[in-house]
């Protein structure tokens, strides 16, 4: 297997960036524990954050041109309601928190240390903006028999830790809406928070 060669830094996502994030989307979290269904009519809607953002952040991972991972963030202040709700509740200042989006790699890449190089790279880059004190991340919780667990499923709480996260245990989920495969229509998910200071 080859060595990611690449990463790549950006300030600002292009149309067709946008594009590469829907794909790889689709394509990963299919699998469990997001088990998406995936369509580019959601992912339309869903991503538009991106460009309506005043702040964005995007480091793709490319390997011989080709993207194989990528992670997207912007201030949780241009943010979607129903991330931003718990946060509001609580009487955070949005303006202070970076929301990590998306990190998204695929899985003959993971275990390699390309997805901590891919965080590092965000993270350091975020800190240097000197505007935002903590990032944030959220990332859906299936039931412990969940009939679609495999059996080889490792959550990925280690690699949050690893890369200086702690999950936010006071803090409720929030809830968002989409199709699981095999179903017919979209229903609410619980995601839970974790963060780290910067």
């Amino acid at each position: 297997m080859k060595q990611i060669d690449v990463f790549e830094l950006k300030n600002a996502l292009s149309d067709p960036e946008l594009g590469e994030l829907a794909r790889l989307r689709m394509q990963l979290f299919r699998a469990y524990p997001y088990l998406y269904e995936g369509e580019m009519r959601y992912e339309q809607a869903y991503l538009a954050k991106f460009q309506q953002a005043k702040t964005t952040l995007l480091v793709k991972a490319l390997l011989n041109e080709q993207v194989v991972g990528m992670v997207a963030g912007l201030c949780m202040a241009d943010e979607s309601a129903e991330i931003k709700a718990p946060w509001e509740a609580v009487g955070a200042n949005l303006s202070s928190i970076f929301y990590l989006s998306e990190i998204l790699l695929k899985p003959e890449y993971r275990q390699k240390g390309s997805g901590q190089k891919l965080m590092k790279i965000f993270i350091d880059n975020v800190r240097e903006q000197n505007l935002y004190e903590k990032v944030v991340l959220c990332h859906v919780e299936r039931p412990l028999n969940h009939p679609l667990k495999p059996n080889n499923y490792r959550p990925l709480d280690r690699f949050w830790r690893a890369a200086g996260f702690d999950v936010c245990s006071k803090m409720p989920p929030c809830w968002i809406e989409w199709q699981d495969v095999n179903d017919t229509q979209e229903s609410p998910k619980p995601l839970f928070f974790w963060s780290r200071d910067i």
